[in-house]
């Protein structure tokens, strides 16, 4: 996995900053989780940092607000939270190199690892390694498509910009929400069922079944392979491994290389950032999206105590 540690200095002397603050004033100084002190002491000591670090840095942005000082807190800036927590995420140079820092990896400036997409943080539409449409809408014969002895010779594409049209996504949103309904602790994610129907669909280019007639066909069953496989833990095909890279972080075929942080860092993390959504039906709203993909990645999810923190 690819890390940095270019961030400016300033954004080290902002960490440095409170960290100085937590020794001489102890618990007068708050605001920040144990993610938030972790962060602290890495942008401190320089350390290189992933991707999915520099994505949760990029979405503290929302606290913004907090960058100056509460005028009532101005002779001592350590009891101001919101300040502290800015300064320990890197303050305002920090948290702009974030966001251009993850821009660039997401739009392929710089690479970015293969589990990005589903890092619950920042904008997750990636440019997947294993793309199967150009942008005239034709398939591309992908790196993971099987061997066939039934090469498909005129394969035809659908919809333009190598995007899926919305009759494919009603159906892989249908086969989705039944799945996820009658297996609610073994779900599958959208994002994750849309990049194996592309990659199908790429792979009809090299090779298939001569029963099937379609890239969509394709796509469909394959979907209906890696569901078989998150359901089962194993695939019903033993050679069929392609999408592993897309499974759960908790599936045992799983090929993603596991975060650097425990499913409580991660959740601390995630409610550090929503409890000051300040509006409570945005914060529901950007909470259910966040549920929907803790349920995938974190074994025995805790929805109730999760938004009981967030006050919803």
């Amino acid at each position: 996995m690819a890390t940095y540690n270019d961030y400016p200095q300033s954004a080290t002397n902002n960490a440095k900053k409170v960290l100085e603050w937590k020794k001489k004033y102890g618990k007068e100084v708050k605001g920040m989780t144990s993610v938030g002190w972790t962060r602290a002491n890495q942008l401190a000591s320089r350390r290189k940092l992933s991707y999915d670090t520099i994505a949760r840095m990029a979405a503290f942005n929302r606290h913004r607000k907090n960058a100056a000082i509460d005028p009532k807190y101005k002779d001592t800036p350590w009891k101001d939270r919101g300040y502290v927590a800015w300064l320990g995420w890197g303050g305002t140079s920090g948290v702009n190199w974030a966001i251009r820092k993850a821009e660039s990896i997401r739009n392929g400036t710089v690479k970015a690892s293969v589990d990005v997409a589903d890092v619950p943080w920042g904008d997750r539409k990636v440019k997947d390694d294993y793309a199967t449409q150009g942008k005239d809408g034709s398939i591309k014969k992908s790196p993971k498509a099987p061997k066939s002895d039934t090469p498909n010779k005129s394969p035809k594409g659908v919809g333009k910009g190598g995007k899926l049209s919305p009759k494919i996504i009603k159906s892989i949103e249908t086969k989705v929400s039944k799945y996820n309904e009658k297996y609610p602790d073994k779900k599958v994610g959208m994002g994750a069922a849309k990049r194996v129907v592309l990659r199908g669909m790429g792979a009809f280019n090299t090779g298939h079944s001569p029963k099937v007639t379609s890239a969509t066909q394709w796509g469909l069953a394959r979907l209906n392979a890696f569901m078989y496989l998150v359901k089962n833990g194993r695939p019903s095909n033993p050679k069929y491994t392609q999408d592993n890279d897309l499974l759960p972080s908790w599936h045992k075929k799983s090929s993603k290389k596991k975060s650097n942080y425990s499913d409580k860092e991660m959740i601390d993390g995630i409610v550090d950032i929503l409890v000051n959504v300040e509006n409570k039906e945005n914060r529901a709203k950007l909470a259910k999206a966040q549920i929907n993909i803790l349920k995938q990645e974190v074994k025995d999810f805790d929805e109730k105590d999760f938004l009981r923190r967030l006050g919803l």
